[in-house]
């Protein structure tokens, strides 16, 4: 697997720029301004729409959306034992007029007088600031970094202005500081903490207005962050992650009465353990969880995140957070400087033949080009390495002429002036490639998902994790700090449902293995076994979920060869895929893709056996029908499967995936995997397909029901 953790506590880090500086001399009290939409009416006026500039610059972020995470309340479910909220991430139409923009363009305005420092350059950033307004948003504002635009929510001005009109002023000057420090460069931890610091500043009577909206059950699901605002110190720094994760993910169970639990158990591990078991079995919401996995899978499929699904327990934890926590460079960004390196190692060790020795390690780093994209942990490992072997070399080089240094001074001086120009050039090209690689913009490539039970050992990990939290108790500040750095990347559930999306399934078998010491007369036998039963068990019965993961997979390789083929047609020769999907969409081909695909998948089944013979050669399913239908005539390719063809359509302008991979972690031998593992999983989803082919579920639901009973 190409993702690769990286260490929380001394991972590099580069900031960009460092843009405003908040004026410690700012007022509290936040006046109310003049020119602030007196009513709904004035608000909803429909005015003049107002013509959008040209992007202004490129942010040096890969990730150039974010957003201020205050999410509106959509839905609250209502259980026996307790309330579970979900937040409303609807995205409505635009509805930008003069009159809403300016009056936001005073608010902005205000912001950075009585709140930054003047600095010319980044001031003159927002001189073409782009101000939309949209009647619906997942969060009460968006910032588009490369394009230089903020977007605002309609909806919540309403909700506010319905709760307390006062409070208007106050959150749309949280967002726009917010907003001011993201175009400044700030990342979102820092901007987020910023504007907590700001709110300190408010006055009593404001800080008062804003916590008392965000009481109201319209917005601010679970508090989280009202929490925020009044956390300190490391447990901010906690909620600023939760804030973040829980625009994704919603909790399925009643998050605030397993707070309560908490606070009421104190230190009683075994009442703490009972109790948030009690209280997550009678509010859990399964559904809930249905529909996190599907929102977390689209904005992995959408941001080039692998979605990496793991049984929870000690044998995984760590590494599925160092992974978690990992950084990605994409292979573009720094492409002309691998070259450059090359360039200069070959130019410097024809000078200095003992660089010879650094051919290993430098093909490390060569060998990246092959990558779309590699992880910053593996690049920095490569480059201190190299720096480790270049010391040595130069130490050798000393060492042996220092001997006879006095001998022949004028000819060992000459020679080691020599050696010491070329070595510190090469030096200097390495210090240039790794400046380099931390300025350049970096992706998190992962998001886990634990699988646990809601059971009496472990309901407990699930309520800890998900408010990221140590499961353990362990109290390491290092295993804190990496918790808070990677857990927006991180959830847990009771629910295999997650398998049907993962990119990557993990097992580590030593949760289902234990070992028998035996004591002999000259030391220890040690047996391994492993509960195989448990083990069959857990693979049989997630082989469904498996099953249609791949079939997802399928049906876009399906979707992505129609693509390809209608493009083909019309003589566009780009392989990249985001184009072809532009070019599909603003030709508006969705139907005449979606009908090909249905072509292609009804002649994929028909031509199994070619499909099969191609892939025992070596190539791939999705390379083997490209190959059958790349002479496809689409005259030929018409169907009478509307029916089909419309389930495709959504699939038409998104984006293909790689196949899923089953990892398994053992000690045990290989025949654990190549052998059991494969057995099982490749048997129960020929079942399924059977099942499904022959529209036998009903009596296989029967017949389980039986046994059941039996």
């Amino acid at each position: 697997m190409k993702v690769a953790g990286s260490n929380p506590v001394s991972r590099s880090t580069f900031k960009l720029r460092e843009g405003f500086e908040a004026n410690p001399s700012a007022t509290g009290k936040a006046k109310r301004q003049r020119g602030w939409p007196a009513s709904e009416e004035e608000w909803n006026d429909g005015g003049e729409e107002i013509p959008s500039p040209a992007p202004f610059y490129k942010c040096q972020e890969i990730k150039m959306n974010t957003f201020f995470p205050l999410l509106k309340v959509e839905k609250i479910i209502e259980k026996k034992a307790g309330n579970i909220y979900l937040a409303k991430r609807e995205r409505g139409k635009e509805r930008t007029s003069k009159k809403k923009v300016s009056s936001l363009l005073e608010v902005l305005e205000k912001v950075k007088k009585e709140h930054f420092s003047r600095k010319n350059r980044e001031l003159s950033l927002l001189k073409s600031l782009k101000i939309k307004i949209f009647d619906k948003l997942p969060f009460i504002s968006e910032m588009d970094l490369a394009n230089k635009q903020i977007s605002f929510d309609e909806e919540f001005f309403n909700i506010l202005k319905s709760i307390n009109p006062d409070s208007l002023l106050l959150f749309y000057t949280l967002s726009l500081y917010h907003a001011i420090l993201c175009f400044s460069g700030k990342n979102q931890n820092e901007a987020l903490l910023e504007t907590s610091n700001l709110f300190d500043k408010f006055s009593d009577e404001d800080k008062k207005i804003v916590k008392n909206a965000l009481k109201n059950s319209l917005i601010d699901p679970g508090n989280i962050f009202l929490k925020f605002l009044e956390a300190e110190g490391k447990e901010k720094l906690r909620i600023c992650s939760l804030l973040k994760v829980r625009a994704l993910i919603d909790l399925s169970y009643d998050g605030e009465k397993i707070e309560e639990v908490s606070k009421r158990c104190g230190a009683d591990l075994q009442l703490l353990r009972t109790q948030i078991l009690q209280s997550m079995a009678s509010t859990y919401e399964p559904k809930v969880d249905e529909n996190n996995a599907k929102r977390v899978f689209e904005h992995c499929l959408e941001s080039d995140k692998r979605l990496l699904v793991c049984r929870f327990g000690r044998a995984f934890y760590t590494d599925a957070l160092l992974i978690a926590d990992s950084r990605g460079i994409r292979e573009k960004e720094i492409d002309g400087d691998i070259k450059s390196l090359e360039k200069g190692f070959k130019k410097v060790s024809l000078k200095i033949k003992d660089l010879e020795k650094l051919g290993p390690e430098l093909q490390t780093i060569f060998n990246l080009k092959r990558e779309n994209w590699f992880s910053l942990a593996q690049i920095e490992g490569a480059i201190d390495k190299l720096k480790e072997e270049l010391r040595k070399i130069e130490l050798e080089f000393l060492e042996k002429n220092d001997k006879f240094y006095s001998y022949f001074y004028e000819e060992n001086y000459s020679k080691i002036q020599n050696f010491r120009k070329n070595i510190d050039a090469f030096r200097k090209i390495v210090y240039r490639f790794e400046q380099k690689i931390l300025s350049s913009p970096k992706f998190e490539p992962a998001f886990v998902s634990f699988l646990s039970r809601i059971h009496e050992l472990d309901a407990i990990n699930i309520a800890r994790v998900n408010d990221l939290l140590d499961p353990f108790f362990g109290e390491n500040p290092k295993v804190e700090k990496l918790i808070r750095d990677c857990g927006h990347n991180t959830t847990i559930t009771p629910n295999s449902v997650w398998l049907q999306y993962a990119q990557d399934w993990v097992e580590a078998l030593p949760a289902f293995a234990h070992y028998f010491i035996i004591p002999k007369d000259k030391g220890y036998e040690v047996i391994a076994l492993t509960e195989r039963e448990v083990l069959e068990i857990i693979y049989k019965t997630s082989a469904d979920w498996w099953a249609k993961n791949i079939e997802d997979v399928m049906m876009r390789e399906n979707v992505d060869i129609a693509r390809r083929l209608v493009a083909a047609k019309s003589n566009l020769k780009d392989e990249n895929e985001e184009k072809i999907i532009a070019f599909i969409k603003k030709n508006k081909k969705e139907k005449e893709v979606a009908s090909l695909t249905v072509f292609i998948e009804e002649c994929a089944q028909k031509r199994a056996k070619e499909i099969s013979s191609l892939q025992s050669k070596g190539s791939s399913r999705y390379e083997a029908i490209l190959k059958l239908c790349k002479n496809l005539k689409l005259k030929e390719s018409k169907t009478e499967n509307n029916k089909r063809a419309d389930f495709y359509l959504p699939y038409v302008l998104q984006k293909k995936r790689p196949i899923p991979t089953v990892h398994v972690l053992t000690t045990l031998g290989p025949t654990e995997t190549q052998v059991n593992i494969a057995n099982w999983l490749e048997e129960a989803i020929s079942l399924y397909n059977i099942e499904r082919e022959y529209h036998l579920e009903k009596e296989v639901q029967d017949k389980m029901s039986f046994y059941r009973k039996e």
